[in-house]
């Protein structure tokens, strides 16, 4: 998943289309969701205060990404989402910015 996160920031970087911009948020989001919140958890170990505000962090930045494509305007459709709406985006957006603003 890091590798897929970098070629996505580097082709965003490149190409700031919509679905570009869209992608790397999911990516931004879940990389960190899996490595901070998903592994610890099936390993046994607990979630550290440190790794949640670091999860808060990136739903931020992801949520912002989001909020950034749809400002931008086309497609928001990407890999792995090939039918993401307007109103899905919205919906994802709001989702995360809970989770960054979770005590």
């Amino acid at each position: 998943m890091q590798s897929e996160l970098r070629a996505a920031q580097l082709l965003a970087d490149m190409d700031p289309t919509a679905a570009h911009q869209a992608e790397l948020a999911f990516l931004i989001y879940n990389h960190s969701y899996y490595e901070r919140v998903v592994l610890p958890s099936l390993s046994g170990t607990a979630v550290m205060p440190k790794a949640v505000n670091a999860h808060r962090e990136a739903a931020a930045e992801a949520a912002y990404r989001l909020r950034r494509a749809l400002e931008r305007g086309g497609s928001l459709a990407h890999p792995g989402r090939e039918q993401f709406s307007r109103d899905d985006a919205e919906r994802m957006v709001a989702s995360w910015r809970r989770i960054a603003q979770a005590p």
